[in-house]
Protein backbone atom coordinates (compact mmCIF):
# COMPACT_ATOMS: atom_id res chain seq x y z
CA UNK A 1 0.00 0.00 0.00
CA UNK A 2 1.29 3.45 -0.90
CA UNK A 3 1.56 6.01 1.88
CA UNK A 4 2.30 9.73 1.75
CA UNK A 5 6.05 10.35 1.55
CA UNK A 6 6.92 7.03 -0.11
CA UNK A 7 9.19 7.19 -3.14
CA UNK A 8 7.98 5.32 -6.22
CA UNK A 9 10.45 4.14 -8.88
CA UNK A 10 9.56 2.64 -12.26
CA UNK A 11 11.87 -0.37 -12.49
CA UNK A 12 10.75 -1.88 -15.78
CA UNK A 13 9.93 -0.49 -19.21
CA UNK A 14 10.30 3.24 -18.65
CA UNK A 15 13.25 2.81 -16.32
CA UNK A 16 14.09 5.21 -13.53
CA UNK A 17 11.09 7.55 -13.39
CA UNK A 18 10.88 8.86 -9.82
CA UNK A 19 7.90 10.30 -7.94
CA UNK A 20 7.06 11.22 -4.39
CA UNK A 21 3.70 9.90 -3.21
CA UNK A 22 1.58 12.96 -2.50
CA UNK A 23 -1.52 13.12 -0.32
CA UNK A 24 -3.84 13.80 -3.29
CA UNK A 25 -2.72 10.49 -4.83
CA UNK A 26 -3.99 8.37 -1.94
CA UNK A 27 -5.39 5.82 -1.44
CA UNK A 28 -3.38 3.92 -4.03
CA UNK A 29 -1.63 0.68 -4.78
CA UNK A 30 0.95 -0.16 -7.46
CA UNK A 31 1.83 -2.99 -9.83
CA UNK A 32 4.98 -5.11 -10.22
CA UNK A 33 6.69 -2.64 -12.59
CA UNK A 34 6.97 -0.08 -9.78
CA UNK A 35 9.16 -0.26 -6.67
CA UNK A 36 8.03 1.43 -3.48
CA UNK A 37 10.60 2.75 -1.01
CA UNK A 38 9.79 3.50 2.62
CA UNK A 39 12.27 5.00 5.07
CA UNK A 40 13.17 4.69 8.74
CA UNK A 41 12.62 7.70 10.97
CA UNK A 42 16.37 8.38 11.24
CA UNK A 43 16.95 8.07 7.48
CA UNK A 44 16.60 10.78 4.82
CA UNK A 45 12.96 11.43 4.01
CA UNK A 46 11.36 10.85 0.62
CA UNK A 47 11.16 14.57 -0.13
CA UNK A 48 14.98 14.70 0.08
CA UNK A 49 15.61 11.39 -1.73
CA UNK A 50 13.30 12.22 -4.67
CA UNK A 51 15.12 15.33 -5.97
CA UNK A 52 18.45 13.55 -5.61
CA UNK A 53 17.32 10.50 -7.60
CA UNK A 54 15.89 12.82 -10.26
CA UNK A 55 19.14 14.77 -10.49
CA UNK A 56 21.87 13.84 -12.99
CA UNK A 57 23.75 12.09 -10.18
CA UNK A 58 20.77 9.90 -9.35
CA UNK A 59 19.67 9.17 -12.91
CA UNK A 60 23.26 8.24 -13.82
CA UNK A 61 23.30 5.59 -11.10
CA UNK A 62 19.85 4.26 -12.02
CA UNK A 63 20.96 3.92 -15.62
CA UNK A 64 24.20 2.23 -14.56
CA UNK A 65 22.43 -0.31 -12.35
CA UNK A 66 19.83 -1.12 -15.01
CA UNK A 67 20.08 -4.13 -17.28
CA UNK A 68 18.33 -5.72 -20.24
CA UNK A 69 18.51 -5.39 -23.99
CA UNK A 70 15.00 -5.00 -25.43
CA UNK A 71 13.35 -3.89 -22.19
CA UNK A 72 15.42 -2.16 -19.54
CA UNK A 73 14.84 -2.99 -15.89
CA UNK A 74 16.50 -2.64 -12.52
CA UNK A 75 16.21 -5.27 -9.81
CA UNK A 76 15.38 -4.44 -6.20
CA UNK A 77 18.81 -5.73 -5.22
CA UNK A 78 20.54 -3.26 -7.56
CA UNK A 79 18.16 -0.48 -6.52
CA UNK A 80 19.36 -0.91 -2.94
CA UNK A 81 22.93 -0.29 -4.16
CA UNK A 82 22.22 3.30 -5.25
CA UNK A 83 24.47 5.62 -3.24
CA UNK A 84 22.77 8.49 -1.42
CA UNK A 85 24.76 11.50 -0.10
CA UNK A 86 24.18 11.97 3.62
CA UNK A 87 24.15 15.73 4.05
CA UNK A 88 23.67 17.31 7.46
CA UNK A 89 20.07 17.34 8.71
CA UNK A 90 19.56 21.07 8.13
CA UNK A 91 20.55 20.76 4.46
CA UNK A 92 18.38 17.67 3.96
CA UNK A 93 15.43 19.45 5.54
CA UNK A 94 15.95 22.55 3.38
CA UNK A 95 16.07 20.46 0.19
CA UNK A 96 12.98 18.51 1.27
CA UNK A 97 11.13 21.75 2.10
CA UNK A 98 11.95 23.29 -1.29
CA UNK A 99 10.79 20.12 -3.03
CA UNK A 100 7.50 20.10 -1.10
CA UNK A 101 6.97 23.79 -1.91
CA UNK A 102 7.54 22.99 -5.57
CA UNK A 103 4.87 20.29 -5.47
CA UNK A 104 2.38 22.75 -3.93
CA UNK A 105 3.17 25.42 -6.54
CA UNK A 106 2.86 22.87 -9.34
CA UNK A 107 -0.56 21.75 -8.08
CA UNK A 108 -1.67 25.38 -7.79
CA UNK A 109 -0.53 26.08 -11.36
CA UNK A 110 -2.57 23.11 -12.62
CA UNK A 111 -5.62 24.44 -10.77
CA UNK A 112 -5.14 27.96 -12.18
CA UNK A 113 -4.72 26.61 -15.70
CA UNK A 114 -8.01 24.69 -15.40
CA UNK A 115 -9.70 27.89 -14.17
CA UNK A 116 -8.30 29.77 -17.16
CA UNK A 117 -9.63 27.11 -19.53
CA UNK A 118 -13.09 27.20 -17.96
CA UNK A 119 -13.19 31.01 -18.10
CA UNK A 120 -12.14 31.03 -21.75
CA UNK A 121 -14.68 28.35 -22.69
CA UNK A 122 -17.42 30.23 -20.82
CA UNK A 123 -16.62 33.57 -22.51
CA UNK A 124 -16.56 31.94 -25.96
CA UNK A 125 -19.71 29.92 -25.27
CA UNK A 126 -17.82 26.68 -25.83
CA UNK A 127 -19.15 25.18 -22.60
CA UNK A 128 -22.65 25.13 -24.15
CA UNK A 129 -21.65 24.29 -27.71
CA UNK A 130 -22.37 20.80 -29.02
CA UNK A 131 -21.44 19.33 -32.38
CA UNK A 132 -22.52 16.05 -33.94
CA UNK A 133 -19.59 14.58 -35.81
CA UNK A 134 -20.70 13.89 -39.39
CA UNK A 135 -20.16 10.58 -41.16
CA UNK A 136 -18.82 12.51 -44.16
CA UNK A 137 -18.63 16.05 -45.53
CA UNK A 138 -17.99 17.86 -48.79
CA UNK A 139 -16.21 21.00 -49.94
CA UNK A 140 -16.87 23.17 -52.98
CA UNK A 141 -14.25 23.41 -55.68
CA UNK A 142 -14.25 27.19 -55.19
CA UNK A 143 -13.22 26.65 -51.55
CA UNK A 144 -10.28 24.52 -52.66
CA UNK A 145 -9.30 27.15 -55.19
CA UNK A 146 -9.52 29.97 -52.65
CA UNK A 147 -7.70 28.22 -49.80
CA UNK A 148 -5.16 26.42 -52.01
CA UNK A 149 -5.68 23.33 -49.84
CA UNK A 150 -6.58 19.76 -50.78
CA UNK A 151 -6.44 18.04 -47.38
CA UNK A 152 -9.76 16.91 -45.91
CA UNK A 153 -8.94 18.14 -42.38
CA UNK A 154 -8.91 21.75 -43.56
CA UNK A 155 -12.59 21.55 -44.55
CA UNK A 156 -13.84 19.69 -41.46
CA UNK A 157 -17.23 21.34 -40.69
CA UNK A 158 -16.55 21.48 -36.97
CA UNK A 159 -14.27 24.49 -37.47
CA UNK A 160 -16.94 26.46 -39.32
CA UNK A 161 -19.51 25.42 -36.72
CA UNK A 162 -17.24 26.78 -34.00
CA UNK A 163 -16.69 30.10 -35.78
CA UNK A 164 -20.36 30.73 -36.56
CA UNK A 165 -21.55 29.98 -33.02
CA UNK A 166 -19.19 32.37 -31.25
CA UNK A 167 -20.89 35.22 -29.33
CA UNK A 168 -21.50 38.32 -31.45
CA UNK A 169 -18.98 40.44 -29.53
CA UNK A 170 -16.12 38.03 -30.33
CA UNK A 171 -13.97 39.07 -33.29
CA UNK A 172 -11.96 36.37 -35.02
CA UNK A 173 -8.68 37.61 -36.43
CA UNK A 174 -5.70 35.72 -37.92
CA UNK A 175 -2.99 34.92 -35.39
CA UNK A 176 -0.40 36.38 -37.74
CA UNK A 177 -1.75 39.90 -37.25
CA UNK A 178 -0.61 39.80 -33.59
CA UNK A 179 2.78 38.12 -34.06
CA UNK A 180 6.03 40.02 -33.82
CA UNK A 181 8.10 36.97 -34.80
CA UNK A 182 7.31 33.51 -36.18
CA UNK A 183 10.01 31.25 -37.58
CA UNK A 184 11.10 27.64 -37.43
CA UNK A 185 14.43 26.71 -35.88
CA UNK A 186 17.54 25.56 -37.70
CA UNK A 187 19.34 22.24 -37.48
CA UNK A 188 22.12 22.78 -34.92
CA UNK A 189 25.61 21.35 -34.69
CA UNK A 190 25.39 19.15 -31.60
CA UNK A 191 28.15 19.50 -29.04
CA UNK A 192 28.78 18.63 -25.41
CA UNK A 193 29.02 22.38 -24.70
CA UNK A 194 26.97 25.38 -25.72
CA UNK A 195 23.24 26.11 -25.73
CA UNK A 196 20.67 23.39 -24.99
CA UNK A 197 18.56 22.40 -27.99
CA UNK A 198 14.75 22.18 -27.81
CA UNK A 199 13.18 19.73 -30.26
CA UNK A 200 9.63 18.53 -30.83
CA UNK A 201 9.65 15.79 -28.17
CA UNK A 202 10.50 18.40 -25.50
CA UNK A 203 7.47 20.57 -26.37
CA UNK A 204 4.46 18.84 -24.81
CA UNK A 205 0.95 19.83 -23.81
CA UNK A 206 1.22 23.14 -21.91
CA UNK A 207 4.84 22.56 -20.90
CA UNK A 208 8.43 22.20 -22.06
CA UNK A 209 10.20 19.15 -20.63
CA UNK A 210 13.61 20.48 -19.64
CA UNK A 211 14.87 17.13 -18.33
Amino acid sequence: RVNEGDVLVSIKGTLGEIALAEKNLLPANMNRDVAIMKFYFDAPCGAYITPFLRSKFGTFQLSREGSGGVQQMITLERLRCILIPMLIDDQQNEIASLHQQGLVIRQKSVSLYIQAQHLLESELGLDKLSFQKPVGYTARFSELEQSRRLDAEHFYPGFQHLATHMPDHINLVPLGTHLSFCQRGKQPFYSAKGLPVINSKHVQSNKIVFE
